[in-house]
């Protein structure tokens, strides 16, 4: 049985691409326990990232429900996160789990990347593995536009609940969805089964983006379900942070689909001209970017002792400042919980709302 690390919804991309290539063995752990984080934390270096504990607890309850295989990125950038595989594999022999086989894909180097899910495969073709990498880039693309959706018709839907009901209908089909035409039709189907949400919308819309650290911004079970928060209070939100960078093949081929983490790095060059790891480019980049796009705040999301986050959240102020762009910033660890966010999430938004209704009386 082969299993990976819980990544919210985008973890859905792991599953279908693993089924395609003919593994039907795959444990799919959807979101980390609280149990699991508690092993996690057990086990783990006290100061090491918060998402390493996470990724530690689910991954052994994972072994302890019978897994024998570990599929997990790695790279060859300055982010810790590179030789995390590494790290866990240490820890597991020193719980004891010896006989457990590591996958790592380096998503800079698409050729070996093909060599693993080959090896990964049963008994398929390279025509049929390079087939299941361009569908999971596809699905990526799609399950992001769920989630665009999800996160803005939750805040203003009507009967609550429905979105998020209409959201894993489509997460579902994506996932079982094999053909390359059906998957393209899945673009147009999926708006417009959303605008079939019954609405009750504001005179002005706030809109938010959540940047950070890729862990802490698209596992729910790390940020607090902090989109649905930010939801609740009738904003909508968007997700700045895409697992695509890892999973998109297809658009690292193709000029004419826009590199999310390219722009975000050179809308950030005059004030982070240099890559220092993680996210900590596109954080400050999206400001800039999100600012220009109407939106009317931005908040950052970062694991405890990330470096490159707390580099970002340092620039973040004078760059909010020369932009009016208003900022806050949420630091995540394995004690945090949701009712301390609230209050201050609250209070951000409030400020947010005043902002727009001030500025729309203006213009008035």
């Amino acid at each position: 049985m082969i299993t990976y690390p819980p990544f919210g919804p985008s973890g859905y991309v792991f599953l279908a691409g693993l089924k395609d290539i003919g593994r039907e063995d795959v444990l799919h752990l959807s979101r980390p326990t609280k149990k699991m984080i508690a092993l996690g934390v057990a086990h783990s270096p006290e100061t090491i990232c918060t998402p390493l504990k996470y990724c530690v607890g689910a991954l052994a309850t994972g072994v302890e429900m019978g897994a024998t295989e570990i599929a997990f990125p790695s790279g060859m950038g300055t982010c810790r996160f590179s030789m995390y595989y590494e790290l866990i594999r240490l820890i597991f022999e020193d719980m004891g789990y010896d006989d457990i086989v590591f996958h790592t894909f380096d998503y800079h180097l698409p050729i070996d990347l093909l060599k693993l899910f080959k090896n990964l495969s049963k008994n398929k073709s390279y025509a049929e593995v390079v087939a299941a990498l361009l569908r999971g880039g596809i699905r990526n693309r799609l399950l992001d536009q769920v989630d665009e959706q999800l996160n803005f018709y939750r805040a203003f839907e009507v009967e609550k609940g429905r979105t998020e009901e209409v959201a894993e209908e489509f997460y579902q089909e994506i996932i079982n969805t094999r053909r390359f035409q059906a998957l393209s039709r899945l673009k147009k189907k999926i708006p417009k089964k959303f605008q079939e949400i019954e609405v009750d919308l504001p005179s002005e819309i706030v809109r938010v983006v959540v940047v950070g650290e890729i862990y802490a911004v698209l596992e729910p079970g790390m940020n607090q379900d902090l989109n649905k928060r930010i939801n609740e209070l009738n904003v909508a939100v968007k997700t700045g942070v895409t697992l695509r960078k890892y999973t998109d093949i297809g658009a690292k081929i193709n000029p004419f689909i826009k590199d999310p983490v390219k722009e975000g790095a050179r809308a950030a060059k005059k004030y982070l001209p240099y890559y220092c790891g993680g996210d900590a480019q596109q954080t400050i980049g999206d400001l800039i970017l999100y600012k220009k796009k109407g939106y009317d705040g931005l908040i950052q999301l970062y694991p405890f002792t990330c470096m490159p986050e707390l580099i970002a959240k340092d620039i973040l102020p004078k760059v909010s400042q020369e932009f009016d762009m208003p900022k806050y910033s949420l630091v995540f660890d394995e004690k945090a919980e949701g009712a301390a966010i609230q209050t201050r999430l609250e209070a951000f938004i409030n400020m947010l709302k005043r902002k727009r209704m001030a500025k729309s009386k203006e213009n008035n």
